[in-house]
């Protein structure tokens, strides 16, 4: 890579670090649901069946550098996808205990409208089976487990 070549990677490296900058910077709690990705409806399918409509859009830094030409939305902002629709859904402070199981099957794009769905495990209090979607292909599913957040 020249010179110039090195330049453009550097200017992009600067890019993505203020994206990534600004996801981190202390903000009220439901904004934090905002910033990223589009939150469309949410709510429960049934008595214990979570769900929440997404949309991350493309210029979400997530997308940045991950990869050039071919974006897809990393593993673990889809696992902060998921815990914000649980979190969403408790007046409790929670956080991510242990995540098990996970499959990620499909990649999502930039622009994908997905559908979570969180459903709470019998054998273990505040373990949830989820599950991302879109339309009906499941492209990502696990178990997390929350806990009380510290402090």
């Amino acid at each position: 890579m020249g010179i110039a070549g090195f330049g453009n990677f550097r200017r992009l490296c600067g890019l993505c670090e203020r994206k990534m900058q600004a996801l981190f910077l202390p903000v009220p709690r439901k904004e934090l649901f905002v910033m990223w990705y589009e939150v469309g409806k949410t709510g429960q399918l049934d008595s214990s069946v979570l769900f929440a409509e997404i949309r991350v859009p493309a210029d979400s830094p997530w997308f940045c550098g991950h990869f050039p030409g071919e974006p897809i939305l990393p593993g673990i902002a889809q696992l902060g996808m998921v815990y914000d629709a649980i979190a969403r859904s408790d007046d409790r402070k929670l956080s991510i205990k242990s995540v098990s199981r996970v499959r990620f099957k499909q990649a999502i794009r930039p622009d994908d409208h997905l559908k979570i769905t969180a459903s709470p495990r019998r054998d273990e209090i505040d373990s949830y089976n989820f599950r991302i979607m879109i339309e009906e292909a499941v492209v990502c599913s696990g178990v997390m487990t929350l806990q009380e957040a510290q402090g």
